[in-house]
């Protein structure tokens, strides 16, 4: 097997994608984000990998300049020569996010210890079911939205326990508003609750993220907010629809259940111990 190195978000994304659509919910994470590095590389893009073997794609991963690995599903004999890759390349790897059984056998190759961060549970939707009306409507978020969104962006990554810098939110909302991937549910013209997707150049959605402030919660705005949003983008001939939900977060997961989501997946996002202090 050969283990091919990407400095280049795009060049990474032009071999790895036919072998990432294959198999979109073991791959969804490194899918998602190869492609919008792909078009949007940033000041620290991550390195690509991809495994080969007879002529074709075994696997695949992506490292972030923090050390966070994300690889594609794959057994221990892939799995290791990519870690023997790593390894020579004096690459460390401080988290590692994706399929559960892949996760936990890329931490035992490490050799380090790790523990689990959150559990993830990953969602697909191809029909939205019929929810009970509640007060108010759905609306894109605009430039005007921008601090609010950063402070329930911020008060999301808290309330989700999120592994990335608070330096991010700008720029993370920012992108999101740019590319209308921002929407609001409001009652009265207050914001009530909001809702994010990612664009990718597959007919795929991954929404993220959904946050209702506290005050608000328990009204069924989310899961009015999450039917609409998947209407909406089903109507554009986005299918299907993924995102994660933390797996211990009961709220969460009904309001995605309730929406029309159904379990595609367990995932896991683990850390190494000596990090956790």
């Amino acid at each position: 097997m050969r283990v091919d190195r990407y400095a280049d978000p795009a060049a990474f994304w032009r071999d790895a994608q036919a072998f990432l659509e294959r198999d979109e919910a073991g791959n969804t994470q490194v899918l998602a984000i190869a492609s919008r590095h792909a078009l949007e590389p940033g000041d620290s893009p991550p390195l690509g990998f991809t495994v080969a073997g007879a002529g074709e794609l075994l696997a695949a991963a992506m490292l972030t300049a923090k050390g966070t690995l994300f690889p594609t599903s794959a057994g221990a004999a892939i799995l290791g020569t990519l870690h023997h890759a790593l390894a020579e390349g004096g690459h460390v790897v401080t988290d590692i996010v994706g399929e559960r059984a892949t996760a936990e056998t890329c931490a035992q190759l490490t050799g380090a210890a790790f523990r689990p961060h959150v559990g993830l549970r990953l969602y697909r939707l191809e029909t939205v079911n019929e929810i009970p009306v509640v007060p108010g409507a759905m609306r894109t978020a605009s430039d005007a939205d921008f601090d609010l969104l950063c402070a329930w962006q911020r008060a999301f990554f808290e309330d989700a326990n999120v592994r990335e810098s608070v330096d991010d939110i700008p720029h993370i909302v920012q992108r999101r508003l740019q590319t209308g991937g921002a929407w609001l549910w409001e009652v009265d013209g207050v914001p009530v609750a909001h809702a994010g997707f990612r664009h990718t150049p597959i007919s795929s959605v991954r929404i993220a993220p959904v946050y209702t402030p506290p005050g608000q919660r328990g009204r069924g705005y989310a899961t009015a907010l999450v039917a609409e949003l998947s209407r909406h983008l089903l109507a554009q001939g986005r299918l299907p629809l993924y995102l994660f939900a933390d797996a211990q977060n009961p709220t969460a997961n009904g309001v995605y259940l309730r929406a029309g989501f159904l379990p595609a997946g367990e995932h896991v996002h683990l850390t190494r111990a000596a990090e956790a202090a």
